[in-house]
């Protein structure tokens, strides 16, 4: 697996949804590059070149985000990053969680909300990873309130192909 940990890249993986660079916050173009069933790689261009792979679940009928996950690498760490973006108005205390099969829930602390969502990022392990890659479904759990859920199906159709051209 080729892994490309550039300088900035976590700060340009965070701006990557926002169309920004990290680099003077002048606009950054975005492209996918490939897809493998349900999951795209999007690189952006110009240097440096930052890469993720992305999911994403929008409302039909107004096209809005109800969830995104990405997943790259960072500057410095040889361990992905998995971004969960959930919708504003979720109750924070509960974090994002994945779970995969009956596999324990990966949580993820949310970091921020802002006019795109809230964001949780997770740092991922190799046995999380290997989870991921021979998943047959999954959910994304986060609240909608303190005593109720709300559960997004996260397709795995394609994730391992997608994360090793990482």
């Amino acid at each position: 697996m080729q892994k490309r940990c550039l300088p900035l890249l976590l700060l340009s993986l965070l701006c990557l949804s926002h169309g920004v660079s990290a680099q003077g916050g002048e606009e950054r173009q975005q492209k996918v590059e490939q897809t493998w069933g349900d999951w795209s790689r999007i690189c952006t261009t110009g240097e440096p070149r930052v890469c993720q792979v992305v999911q994403s679940a929008n409302q039909d009928e107004t096209g809005n985000l109800i969830f995104q996950t990405s997943i790259g690498y960072v500057a410095n760490n040889d361990r992905p990053i998995m971004y969960l973006t959930a919708p504003l108005g979720i109750f924070l205390p509960r974090g994002i969680s994945v779970i995969v099969d009956d596999d324990p829930p990966l949580t993820a602390t949310v970091q921020k909300c802002d006019g795109n969502g809230c964001l949780g990022l997770l740092a991922l392990s190799q046995d999380a990873i290997e989870s991921l890659k021979a998943g047959t479904q999954a959910q994304v759990v986060f609240g909608a309130s303190a005593q109720q859920n709300v559960s997004i199906p996260l397709s795995l159709d394609g994730f391992g192909a997608a994360f090793d051209a990482l």
